[in-house]
């Protein structure tokens, strides 16, 4: 998990406390609520207050897509879609196939 960031945090960015049991959404900053650093976030239209001191953002997950050749040292280059890694597929003898791989950031 990344820290959260007050300063580069749009309406609509996910947050979480550390455990990331439950994600809210960042909705923006109040200074009203009495101490510095406060944020609103929302929750299933249940707003409530926090400190972004104690924020995270939580990893994504994503899918990236992958040639596998039998001989190539350099067999992993990702592309962002399917269609994408297959149009540049070398289908030469050693080409094996195209595969979804799922990363987090």
């Amino acid at each position: 998990m990344k820290p959260f960031d007050p300063k580069t945090a749009k309406n609509g960015d996910k947050v979480c406390f550390s455990a990331c049991d439950y994600v809210y959404t960042y909705v923006g900053h109040y200074p009203k609520q009495g101490y510095d650093g406060s944020v609103l976030m929302d929750q299933n239209n249940n707003l409530t207050f926090a400190s972004n001191k104690f924020l995270y953002i939580p990893k994504t997950k994503r899918t990236i897509w992958i040639n596998v050749y039998k001989n190539r040292h350099n067999a992993c280059w990702y592309y962002e879609t399917e269609n994408e890694a297959v149009d540049k597929a070398h289908l030469l003898n050693d080409y094996i196939g195209t595969y979804p791989l799922e990363i987090e950031e």
